[in-house]
């Protein structure tokens, strides 16, 4: 057919063995409209650390498609259509739109279609501390309180982070918990038990990974921890 969008129309004539020919044939081909557009940012989350991210795009009889950072499409080139596709979101923090659009052979163009996460790139500590209710040497039965202030990021409170906390012998990897999602607060109380081992000015470090996956590198507290054993 020829090129260009729009209606096609085809013509012919057929003959017969004694040359007779018959009258001109017409044919007129209407351009099918795309099915509905659909891609999907692959990190299934509402976060990402990196720009670097893949689209998972639905079939919908396109031939050829676009991706681009925002609704002016009029520098990007058409490429082949492809259910998967990676894709490098525009430079600096914060929310991103991804829009797409499709053709078929027609060069009919549906409308575009979008989805959007945020991007952040950057994760920090504030502060971590401990207190105890026997002061910087505990017992067994006692209570011993971890407090981790992670600093805002570019949307605001750093909250549903992993943050965990280890005293070096007595326990590792225990989790604090963000108990307020409007603040970066995370905290956790930890009952002292006979099972734990008796350790001495034991270091107390925390880690931190935020929602998008930045990790922070390990924070010691300023005192450490002493646990006696009863004899």
């Amino acid at each position: 057919l020829s090129a260009g969008p729009g209606q096609k129309t085809v013509y012919g004539k057929i003959k017969n063995d004694f040359e007779v020919e018959s009258p001109v044939l017409v044919q007129t081909i209407d351009p099918l409209s795309l099915g509905g557009a659909n891609i999907e940012i692959s990190t299934f989350s509402t976060w990402t650390n990196t720009r670097d991210i893949s689209l998972l795009i639905a079939e919908n009889g396109a031939l050829q498609m676009k991706i681009a950072n925002s609704p002016d499409s009029s520098t990007v080139p058409w490429m082949p259509f492809a259910a998967q596709t990676d894709h490098r979101l525009s430079d600096g923090q914060g929310w991103k739109i991804v829009y797409a659009w499709f053709r078929h052979d027609f060069f009919a163009v549906g409308p575009f279609t979008t989805d959007s996460l945020g991007l952040d790139t950057e994760a920090a500590v504030l502060s971590f501390t401990w207190t105890s209710t026997a002061g910087d040497t505990v017992r067994a039965g006692e209570e011993i309180t971890f407090n981790l202030y992670a600093a805002d990021d570019f949307f605001g409170a750093e909250s549903g982070g992993t943050a965990l906390v280890t005293v070096e012998g007595m326990f590792a990897d225990q989790p604090l918990v963000n108990t307020d999602t409007t603040t970066g607060f995370y905290t956790a109380t930890i009952l002292v038990t006979d099972e734990m081992q008796a350790v001495h000015d034991a270091p107390v470090t925390a880690s931190f990974v935020d929602r998008a996956g930045n990790t922070v590198p390990p924070i010691t507290a300023q005192d450490s921890i002493t646990y006696w054993m009863d004899a």
